[in-house]
């Protein structure tokens, strides 16, 4: 999903789980390992669109990109994530 309500927000949760962050430490450029939550994440400052964090659980593998963003505020908006079920009221009605 991406956002653009004020700034370039976007979020990518794939399923089942891709490679450990780990492997990402062959890539060119900057970037820091952390945590969100309980699990191991890579902190990219230059990711396309603006600083990113990557991170896996046993269900899925996650991509947070936020313009502007740097890594506590990132971790912040990571573990404040929840999952939602299509049908949630917060969600805009479907465009047909």
């Amino acid at each position: 999903m991406q956002y653009e309500a004020g700034r370039y927000v976007y979020l990518e949760v794939t399923t089942p789980a891709r490679a450990p962050v780990e492997t990402m430490a062959s890539w060119a450029g900057d970037q820091q390992y952390t945590t969100v939550g309980d699990a191991r994440a890579v902190y990219l400052p230059l990711e396309q669109g603006g600083a990113g964090i990557r991170w896996n659980t046993p269900e899925a593998s996650y991509r947070l990109v936020v313009a502007g963003a740097d890594l506590p505020e990132l971790q912040e908006i990571a573990e404040g994530l929840e999952h939602i079920t299509p049908d949630d009221p917060r969600l805009p009605p479907a465009q047909k």
